[in-house]
């Protein structure tokens, strides 16, 4: 890929210090409809009913969700088996994909053995 990693966020249900892991939506994992996992690269840019109470957006309002736990992960810990799309605006989602080709259900395996890496944020 080349050049600088980047950090990328999600809001999550949290277990502990981790990620809920599931199928269901707010959790690490892909819904059965999904095809990749939507992160973000400016936390301030999560849609404002899933971003957490505590976490503003970019004029300063807080996020709608009293559930949701912001997480990051830098996107070098997604090797080997997972990669992030990129994107030129900050303010949409870059999808977490397979680095190389696999189905639904290998690709919400990759994304799940992740759950170590991904870090609560605390602002």
């Amino acid at each position: 890929m080349g050049g600088q990693s980047r950090t990328l966020y999600r809001a999550m249900l949290a277990e502990g210090d981790s990620p809920k892991v599931g199928t269901e939506r707010n959790m690490l994992g892909l819904r059965p409809t999904e095809k990749d996992l939507s992160v973000y690269l400016d936390y301030r840019r999560i849609w404002q009913p899933i971003r957490p109470k505590d976490v503003p957006d970019v004029n300063g309002e807080p996020g709608a969700n009293p559930e949701t736990v912001l997480f990051e992960i830098d996107e070098a810990d997604l090797a080997p088996a997972l990669l992030a799309l990129g994107t030129p605006k900050p303010d949409t989602h870059a999808p977490i994909i397979g680095s190389t080709a696999c189905d639904h259900k290998e690709l919400h395996q990759r994304v799940v053995s992740t759950v170590s890496r991904w870090k609560k944020v605390n602002l």
